[in-house]
């Protein structure tokens, strides 16, 4: 009824097989068992990566937020088009030296990928 093993076939292939999975699952909302509506799930991979994850049936709505963080910045991707909404991608690269000064690229319904970036570096 969900997207949730989507995400956790997304998660793979950014960060390989996962060595320790721990989830949670909860009948917040529809209450009907043995069914859950929501699922809480970390996920540490073999090389050290990291991803939570949150499938919910909640909110009877339409929604993708994907977000990578590194050790140089991160990429938030949002929306999928049509009932998802527009396709959104932003990204930063992290200054230490000056916090909240992120260089940010954003791209609202355009395809990110047709031309070059703006922005200092397009690098994550």
């Amino acid at each position: 009824m969900d997207q949730g093993i989507h995400l956790v076939d997304i998660a793979r292939w950014y960060l390989g097989d996962f060595a320790e999975v721990f989830a949670v699952t909860a009948n917040f909302y529809l209450k009907t068992e043995p069914f859950e509506d929501n699922a809480f799930v970390s996920l540490r991979a073999h090389g050290g990566g990291i991803a939570f994850i949150h499938a919910s049936l909640t909110i009877w709505k339409n929604t993708f937020r994907f977000e990578v963080f590194g050790s140089d910045g991160y990429a938030i991707s949002s929306g999928l088009g049509g009932s998802y909404g527009t396709e959104t991608l932003a990204h930063g690269k992290s200054d230490p030296g000056r916090p909240f000064s992120d260089n940010i690229t954003e791209f609202r319904g355009e395809d990110p990928f047709a031309g070059p970036m703006s922005g200092e570096n397009s690098s994550i």
